[in-house]
């Protein structure tokens, strides 16, 4: 019920960012499209407590967030699109003990999967635009959907406090404090992003214009 509300809203969002575009006549480069890798501090928090083993009987991996974007040129130094990000955490858990129903101890080695899911609309400002590098900062406004799913036996397992409570959907804002891209051909190219918000605080990817 929760998963089919939240693809509601993303639709209902996708919608309404199209909805909202003028209608410009064509023009050269106008869209770029990317595909990035980005890293999150709650990431990179994961993978430190993972690497110096702070809790021996848990370990965690969390890849990059992946992302997809779409941006399109409505003036010459203005641009609107949408960003689609998603990350996923993984615990798994060693010895974990607990009490069954029937008052047995109990010992379990399971696996917990996070995955938190953003979808956005971004506003970007080119201050530099040429044919071969752009340089742009700007903002996204979202909603993010934390998800969970566990093969625990504990009937009474739970993540931390603070983890059930962000868990279902949320707003979400992103400032882009510097974006660059720059271009191998007239259609291909790099991109990197530096942020503050969720998905990420720094990205990496290859984009492609027309």
């Amino acid at each position: 019920m929760k998963q089919s509300m939240f693809m509601r809203k993303v639709c209902s969002l996708i919608f309404l960012s199209f909805a909202f575009f003028p209608s410009f006549a064509q023009q050269e480069n106008g869209s770029v499209v990317g595909i990035h890798g980005g890293l999150s501090w709650i990431g990179v928090f994961a993978n430190l407590v993972d690497q110096y083993n702070v809790v021996s009987e848990i370990s965690t991996s969390t890849p990059p967030a992946l992302e997809i974007s779409y941006d399109y040129r409505i003036a010459n130094n203005l641009s609107i699109g949408l960003g689609l990000a998603r990350q996923a955490f993984t615990l798994r858990y060693r010895n974990y003990e607990y009490e069954d129903p029937n008052g047995n101890d109990q010992v379990d080695n399971f696996r917990t999967d996070l995955t938190r899911l953003n979808v956005g609309i971004r506003g970007l400002f080119h201050y530099f635009r040429s044919e071969r590098r752009e340089m742009y900062s700007g903002i996204r406004l979202g909603i993010t959907h934390w998800s969970f799913d566990t093969n625990a036996k504990d009937p009474t397992y739970k993540l931390a406090d603070y983890v059930n409570y962000a868990l279902g959907t949320q707003p979400s804002f992103q400032v882009i404090l510097f974006g660059f891209r720059g271009y191998f051909t007239s259609h291909i190219g790099g991109n990197v992003e530096t942020a503050i918000g969720a998905p990420h605080f720094v990205s990496f990817g290859l984009v492609y214009r027309w």
